[in-house]
């Protein structure tokens, strides 16, 4: 029995201090047809279920592992201070999950290998938060764009809701 898949990113927040907030507004402005949080994860079990309740998410919890066991979840939206990010990236491209981390990726490039080999490995995409998409800063070495050739920004959510993952296959 087939069911259509939902237009929607379903997303897992993990970390829900402060970057996070700049992301629950994100979500909220898109609104749920392009993203919609389903489950938030915290250390702190008030602020974890205080973002579930602004963002409309059915979990929160204390542990990421349990947004990550959580199979409603497509990705995950990492925002945690930046010793955390490789364990919490790797362990939800191995989940089956695809990643949106902040910046910095890694604390290492060893460890931004290990992210990138994981989640090639599970084909489960990667993605670091870029400028944001509403202030673009245009890089003076690039080239100006012609105007009259419309231009569409791709970002992670519209990349993952284009490329499902097969979590049949290539889990370690």
């Amino acid at each position: 029995n087939m069911t259509t898949p939902s237009p929607e990113v379903r997303v897992g927040l993990i970390g829900c201090g402060n970057i996070a907030r700049a992301h629950v507004r994100a979500y909220t402005t898109l609104g749920p047809s392009v993203a919609r949080v389903v489950a938030t994860a915290d250390v702190s079990p008030e602020l974890a279920e205080r973002r579930a309740q602004e963002l409309g998410a059915r979990q929160f919890a204390v542990d990421y592992r349990e947004v990550l066991d959580n199979p409603e979840v497509e990705a995950v939206d990492v925002c945690l201070p930046h010793y955390l990010h490789a364990e919490v990236a790797i362990a939800a491209a191995r989940a089956g999950k695809h990643v949106l981390i902040e910046k910095p990726m890694a604390c290492s490039m060893a460890e931004g290998r290990e992210m990138v080999s994981a989640a090639e490995h599970c084909r489960a995409l990667l993605e670091t938060q870029g400028p944001n998409p509403a202030q673009p800063e245009r890089n003076p070495a690039q080239p100006e764009r012609n105007p009259a050739q419309p231009e569409r920004s791709r970002g992670p959510l519209d990349t993952a809701r284009d490329r499902p993952l097969d979590t049949a296959r290539d889990r370690p």
